[in-house]
């Protein structure tokens, strides 16, 4: 028997009634559950309470695929339904993903703007994606979708049924005799992860691709498009999925070997995993234009509510040029605009003597591209980037995607076996791959990482361990030349899965960064924590001149770079290392890992909670202090380790408890004035962290501040 009401597998909530179903909300790839059941794709989605979860990084009011699965196929509209303030948001986000920007001015993203050869006729080429034959004309907004405005209490008729707008927490279905209570809160099922070894770490090629989706938006079965670029051991995010920071971590692949991410352009099926990335750990170098920048912009800050100028600041811009070299690592990057419904570029890449070319979404299909032509849709010189392709690269990753605005199989089926040989296609499904023709899938997942060996594959040790140095937290603001002679010193070590690399009572004698692989800290043979790439241990035992405080073992193969006790202490004479790693070592004493993990803190990563720890302060306050008053700016925040704290507001009385962070901080200032008061009612334990401290590691991890301010519900307070 099957359910009224369910949760779909990547959440979302569905109700069965005799209209069809009804979806209260949608996320990225929710499609490729509503597919497979009984009912298909609902024509009818019910709009959440909150249209962003900052928990997971990903947008619940993500309707465009099934907004064209709806148009494109079951030839209808989509129904959306909620509140009046919600349409304006979640239309500028349809409206970019369905159109593109209102008025592309891709002038600047052209070394020599207009003069620029094969200069686009943009606003053209977007505008032939968009005629149906079937309405003979360009498709509006009006052809996609009805929003139905309901506040609460309202309610809107649909064959049969009635739809509510219950009360603040809930979405009332009337169907006949039944009721349907659908809360408006977005449901997330319970993550299980697959199960992967935990006896292997990934260790990345000099060049390669490792592919994490091959699928497109309706593919039920793969995830969609997007890969890894490996450059000396280095990683570039393409186009993202959703749950690619989850993908990395389940695959062992440590998200700080990734540094860079490219987007193409700004349909849901590419961009959903961008934002993901940009709130986990450290800051990222985004490269794309600046045409698509502001789209991604737009979307992004419509759907979370965080202004535009703050977002923007969240990562570092490195604007891709078209007709200018774009390095990224080591690799020279050639970028272009492609042929598709809203701006999006293609590239090729260059390492040493092998190279790559990817297609992003293009519609790559000669006969059309000279009929185009003829039109005036494009001229002579843009028209030849198409039917010239480069097909002589080491590496091609091509889109095989829906046409019309997808390049068609057959075309690729044309080509030569030569080409086949290094052609990998993608945004198709497997299926759908004529046998017979050589053409191939780029298969997912890290077993099946394409590899070039390049011509030089030497490696200089000396820029490795200085690179593994300045990677690591402690170690971020040293100068490199000071560095250099405890560089040419250190050295690696290797342990197998279950090794002792420190055991607790011991002396300490080395200080270790971790290369590659993941190591697990215990404390009277309990786990406390685990440590993958650039975390470090050891220090403590070599700064206080005693025994090791806890036993460290290898979770994984790993590899550490070891720095001996004398180097260690003439490295920590610079930048006010000492007093970081002393304070770090007070600190971690006082059981502040495991608050953390009682908090809104849990999610941040080690090496994040590690660096919290090297800027708090303990305290004890005594009883009938007031911590803070009203009007009083906040230059610190305060995590509560024990005792009685009462906050008054008004009239209102907030008993805090363990694990709450009195905090006010928000997007626009850095300091804030609370408007209440914090008295103490006993003893109160607490760990303090001023904002000229906490700012820099915001500043580095947007996504701490991100999740301080959205998750923290003192900080609304």
């Amino acid at each position: 028997m099957i359910e009224d009401i369910s949760i779909l597998p990547r959440g979302g909530m569905l109700a069965r009634t005799s209209a069809g179903s009804i979806q209260v909300g949608a996320i990225p790839e929710t499609i490729k559950d509503t597919m497979v059941r009984e009912g298909n794709v609902p024509q009818i989605f019910l709009i959440p309470e909150k249209l962003f979860s900052f928990e997971h990084g990903i947008s619940t009011a993500d309707f465009e695929f099934p907004i064209y699965y709806n148009f494109y196929i079951k030839s209808r509209k989509t129904i959306l339904i909620g509140q009046k303030k919600d349409w304006e948001k979640i239309s500028a986000v349809i409206k970019e993903s369905l159109y593109g920007p209102s008025h592309p001015d891709i002038e600047v993203d052209y070394l020599e703007g207009k003069k620029s050869k094969a200069f686009p006729r943009l606003k053209e080429e977007m505008i032939y994606f968009k005629f149906e034959a079937k309405l003979g004309r360009a498709a509006v907004m009006d052809d996609y979708i009805d929003y139905i405005p309901l506040e609460e209490g309202e309610h809107f008729k649909f064959n049969g049924i009635e739809i509510i707008n219950h009360d603040r927490k809930n979405y009332l279905i009337k169907d006949g005799n039944k009721n349907l209570f659908l809360p408006k809160d977005f449901i997330f099922p319970e993550h299980k992860p697959g199960k992967l070894s935990i006896n292997s770490c990934y260790s990345p090629p000099n060049f390669g691709i490792t592919v994490i989706g091959s699928g497109h938006g309706f593919d039920p079965v793969e995830k969609t498009t997007g890969f890894i670029i490996w450059i000396n051991r280095r990683g570039i995010l393409v186009d993202p999925p959703v749950n690619t920071t989850r993908w990395l971590k389940e695959n062992k692949i440590n998200p700080k070997l990734i540094g860079d991410l490219i987007l193409t352009h700004c349909h849901a099926d590419h961009d959903s995993g961008t934002l993901q990335k940009i709130l986990e750990e450290r800051r990222i170098r985004l490269h794309t234009t600046e045409t698509i920048k502001k789209s991604f912009l737009k979307k992004y800050s419509a759907i979370t509510d965080i202004p535009c100028k703050f977002l923007e600041k969240m990562f570092d811009f490195h604007p891709v040029v078209i007709g200018k070299i774009h390095e990224i690592l080591s690799g020279k990057f050639v970028f272009k605009y492609s042929f598709h419904s809203i701006p999006t570029i293609w590239f090729e890449t260059y390492f040493y003597d092998k190279s790559l070319v990817y297609s992003a979404d293009m519609f790559n299909h000669p006969p059309s591209i000279k009929e185009i032509e003829r039109k005036k849709i494009m001229s002579k010189a843009r028209a030849e980037e198409f039917l010239n392709f480069p097909w002589h690269h080491s590496i091609i990753i091509h889109e095989a995607g829906i046409p019309p605005i997808h390049t068609p199989v057959k075309f690729l089926e044309e080509l030569s076996d030569k080409i086949k040989e290094r052609l990998y296609l993608i945004h198709i499904s497997q299926k759908t791959i004529p046998e017979g023709t050589g053409l191939k899938l780029a298969k997912s997942g890290i077993e099946n990482t394409i590899i070039c060996n390049i011509s030089r594959e030497e490696q200089n040790l000396l820029d490795e361990k200085l690179d593994i140095i300045l990677n690591t937290e402690i170690f971020r603001n040293i100068s490199p030349l000071k560095a250099l002679p405890v560089i040419a010193r250190a050295y690696y070590e290797e342990f197998s899965p279950g090794d002792e690399i420190v055991n607790k009572g011991q002396k300490g004698d080395n200080f270790y960064i971790i290369y590659s692989g993941e190591a697990v800290i215990s404390v009277n043979g309990n786990p406390l924590k685990t440590y993958s790439t650039y975390d470090y241990f050891g220090e403590t035992s070599i700064i206080f001149d005693i025994p090791r405080t806890a036993s460290i073992h290898s979770r994984t193969p790993i590899k550490v770079l070891v720095i001996e006790k004398e180097d260690l202490l003439e490295l920590m004479k610079h930048a006010g290392i000492m007093e970081k790693a002393k304070n770090l070592a007070i600190i971690r004493d006082l059981d502040s890992w495991q608050l953390f993990n009682e908090t809104i803190l849990t999610n941040l990563s080690a090496t994040q909670k590690t660096e919290l720890q090297t800027i708090m302060d303990y305290e004890i306050i005594p009883k009938d202090t007031l911590l803070i008053k009203k009007g009083q700016k906040a230059v610190a925040a305060y995590l509560i380790k024990s005792g009685e704290v009462e906050i008054s507001k008004d009239n209102y009385i907030y008993q805090a408890k363990r694990g709450d962070l009195l905090a006010k901080i928000c997007f626009s200032s850095l300091y804030q004035s609370y408007d209440y008061d914090v008295l103490t009612k006993s003893p109160v334990e607490i760990f303090k962290l001023t904002m000229a401290k906490l700012k820099p590691l915001m500043d580095k991890n947007p996504g701490i501040r991100v999740k301080l301010i959205k998750l923290n519900p003192l900080n609304e307070l």
